[in-house]
């Protein structure tokens, strides 16, 4: 038997087959136990050497896959997170109480073209204000309430939904004052409405949300404004109109404000009645129809 040696360690042939099937060492010759002691100490060499050899490539293999794999996670984990986009609060089904609210808000557009229609001579300037002023507010009050129908999710305190609140609260001021000048016939209560009205649309805007809460009306402010115009038509002697228009409107708030007609009809019925003061106001304006 020869050895010989191969790229993975020792190889042997069975050209001598004596070295593998005799290991009477009368048998052998000086040189064939030369051969098997030599071959007897590579084997040994070899079988040291091939454990610490595999186990030294595997703890590189452990090195190296590790970190592989905590990277293939990381890359996973990163893809998953970035393809999420930020998920939207979903919208609700259609309010019927905020549609209803949007749709009974042309009431008090509706007496007020009665009115026009009906008019017996040509309107002057102030008449026009007192006219006008519930188409002014009326498109943004109905915006506010149908986004709140169809279901905003963050109940119109934040992006569009929060400007038009803002807008809805804003030109009911804007009412106040277009009906305290229409009203009163007067530049300077025109203006002082102004100024009043205008320093009640800036807390308005200046609300924070974030800081200060969910924005709701400033019921005080609007307390004052429609007093301010109220007052006017009793400065012209004209009591019943005065009266009958103060009545309508605290009817038209106790109404709302303590929920008498339940949580679908209360704020709807409150924009019906907002329609008849409106009488009394173009009666006063346009006086062609006395109570």
């Amino acid at each position: 038997m020869t050895i010989k040696r191969g790229a993975m360690g020792l190889t042997k042939t069975l050209s001598e087959p004596a070295l593998d099937s005799a290991y009477d060492e009368k048998n052998l010759t000086a040189e064939q136990l030369a051969l098997r002691e030599e071959r007897r100490a590579r084997i040994a060499e070899v079988a040291l050497t091939v454990p610490s050899i595999k186990e030294e490539t595997s703890k590189d293999e452990e090195f190296v896959a590790a970190p592989t794999i905590r990277r293939c996670t990381s890359l996973v984990t990163l893809n998953e997170e970035t393809s999420k986009e930020p998920a939207e609060p979903e919208r609700k089904k259609i309010d019927q109480a905020e549609l209803m609210s949007a749709l009974t808000m042309i009431s008090p557009s509706l007496v007020s073209m009665a009115y026009f229609l009906q008019r017996t001579g040509p309107m002057d300037w102030y008449a026009w204000f007192t006219f006008l002023n519930t188409f002014i507010h009326m498109p943004f009050s109905m915006a506010h309430h149908t986004n709140l129908a169809l279901g905003d999710p963050n109940e119109g305190q934040v992006g569009w939904g929060l400007l038009f609140r803002r807008l809805d609260y804003t030109f009911i001021h804007v009412a106040c004052a277009m009906l305290a000048y229409g009203l009163s016939r007067s530049e300077l209560f025109g203006l002082a409405a102004l100024i009043v009205n205008g320093y009640y649309i800036y807390k308005i805007f200046s609300h924070d949300v974030k800081t200060m809460g969910p924005q709701s009306p400033n019921v005080n402010g609007v307390v004052v404004t429609v007093g301010m115009y109220i007052m006017c038509i009793s400065y012209y002697g004209r009591m019943i109109d005065c009266v009958m228009g103060a009545v309508m409107m605290a009817s038209a708030f106790i109404v709302f404000k303590f929920n008498l007609l339940g949580d679908k009809y209360s704020h709807p019925a409150m924009h019906v009645l907002l329609g008849t003061p409106q009488i009394f106001f173009m009666a006063h304006s346009v006086d062609f129809l006395s109570f």
